[in-house]
């Protein structure tokens, strides 16, 4: 937004300092000099973060302020089985859903078979701990584009399912489905959990929740855990008439009434997030041991000195 005027103001600035050196040496300009009126700055919004990691990425090749997919954390943990890391080291065939942002794209025209002259295409998927590849046939191509026309190009930020492929030096994805992350939510949440305290919670707090879930009744189980006054949790499935369908709306409604947090989403990631956070745990509880231990030295006969 400066830019322009910013040059400008340079410029005066370096035409006036040599109009200063000359009248110092006695040459031929005149002695008042003029001064750039240059003013205060114009008051600008910050850039949105998206934009602003998008800048950084085009002009240094990495990000600086953050990653895109940490704004997308919690569904990543939520919905993602395997990790690009860990989808290398499984089984051939193997399914798995990965969440992450499409670095690269590429696409051809199928040349044989039922599929001949129809576009098929590859994209690299990145996470936090890798990347990897995947291919899409021209018929999923075709469906997944048709569903989502935008999906497949560089920066999406998406969720990827299919079967792992050993079949190269180099494990890939044969690629069956790619959703948006604002869709996770609705095609990949399995259950949702409702919290409920009795220190909190009263009777009429439980009666206000049966037409929000009535209002958004659905296919996904719905289970609640109850906090009690003597600090026992006791966790409840609901019937089949109280399943749900799991839409931004409904969470905003049911914690509306629960208070913040009061809902827990769970998809077939969730596991996978317990399982790290409780190594993640216990790498942390092995060095609080490991900085408690007094130091020893191993003698050369492994006998402790």
């Amino acid at each position: 937004h400066i830019l322009e005027r910013a040059v400008e103001m340079g410029q005066q600035s370096q035409n006036d300092k040599r109009a200063g050196q000359m009248n110092m040496f006695g040459g031929g300009a005149t002695a008042a000099t003029t001064t750039s009126s240059g003013g205060a700055l114009p008051e600008m919004e910050e850039i949105a973060s998206a934009d602003l990691l998008k800048f950084e990425k085009e002009l240094l090749g990495f990000y600086i302020t953050s990653h895109p997919l940490t704004e997308h954390q919690s569904a990543l943990e939520r919905y993602t089985t395997h990790s690009s890391k860990e989808a290398m080291n499984v089984s051939e065939g193997t399914e798995v859903t990965i969440g992450g942002m499409i670095n690269r794209v590429k696409t051809s025209i199928t040349k044989n078979g039922r599929s001949a002259g129809q576009k098929m295409g590859w994209i690299t998927l990145e996470d936090l701990e890798g990347s990897i590849e995947g291919v899409l046939w021209a018929e999923t191509l075709a469906d997944i584009t048709a569903k989502y026309p935008n999906v497949i190009a560089l920066e999406q930020i998406v969720f990827v399912k299919g079967r792992v492929d050993r079949k190269r030096e180099t494990p890939s994805l044969q690629i069956n489905e790619v959703i948006p992350v604002e869709e996770s939510l609705a095609k990949l949440t399995t259950g949702l959990v409702i919290r409920l305290d009795e220190t909190r919670h009263k009777e009429e707090v439980v009666e206000a929740l049966v037409p929000v879930i009535k209002a958004h009744a659905g296919r996904t189980s719905l289970g609640a855990s109850v906090q009690t006054e003597g600090g026992e949790t006791i966790m409840l499935r609901m019937g089949t008439d109280y399943q749900i369908r799991p839409t931004k709306a409904a969470v905003e409604e049911l914690e509306r009434i629960l208070g913040s947090g009061g809902v827990q989403i769970y998809g077939a990631g969730s596991k996978r997030a317990q399982r790290v956070a409780q190594q993640q745990l216990f790498k942390v509880d092995e060095k609080e041991v490991d900085e408690q231990l007094p130091a020893v030295e191993v003698g050369l006969d492994g006998a402790l000195e």
